[in-house]
């Protein structure tokens, strides 16, 4: 069985990866290029570490297992905060070297197919949904920068 490229044009911040190419983009990072964040121990996985970070800023969300009486009271706490948080970590790039991207939204075009996109889309609802506010107060809330601190439509590829 084959690998498949999907074209993806996303909103959100492009995190960049610890695997290939430029490194990490956001500027919190040690001296070898490590993330340096309270909510991160270097060697975790960092999207994992990440993706808990967001959630815990969610508001009437413990992100403690613990505090739940069961498994599925847990999970159907943390399917309510991720709707309420609005964004979603996306990887990009090839299956073994991936990036990542906080994303507020999501067009994926497979192999073989076309999708018309009206400009106005590209210009208004990241405003109209309030992706521009849910990024930028996402990224303050978890201690995270970047040169430019205003999220963009992403164009890139993934296989896998």
């Amino acid at each position: 069985m084959g690998m498949s490229t999907d074209g993806m044009l996303v909103y959100g911040f492009d995190l960049g990866s610890y695997e290939h190419g430029e490194g990490w983009k956001f500027k919190e990072l040690d001296g070898d290029g490590e993330p340096v964040f309270p909510w991160y121990t270097t060697g975790e996985d960092f999207v994992e570490a990440l993706e808990r970070a967001l959630l815990a800023t969610v508001h009437g969300f413990d992100p403690d297992r613990e505090t739940y009486p069961d498994s599925q009271s847990y999970y159907r706490a943390e399917k309510a905060a991720k709707e309420r948080l609005g964004l979603e970590v996306v990887r990009y790039g090839h299956i073994e070297y991936s990036g990542w991207i906080l994303a507020a939204n999501t067009l994926t075009i497979h192999q073989s197919e076309t999708r018309a996109i009206n400009p106005h889309y590209l210009i208004y609802r990241p405003i109209s949904s309030r992706w521009n506010n849910n990024l930028i107060h996402a990224v303050k809330d978890i201690g995270m920068s970047f040169e430019n601190n205003w999220p963009s439509w992403l164009l890139t590829a993934e296989t896998g």
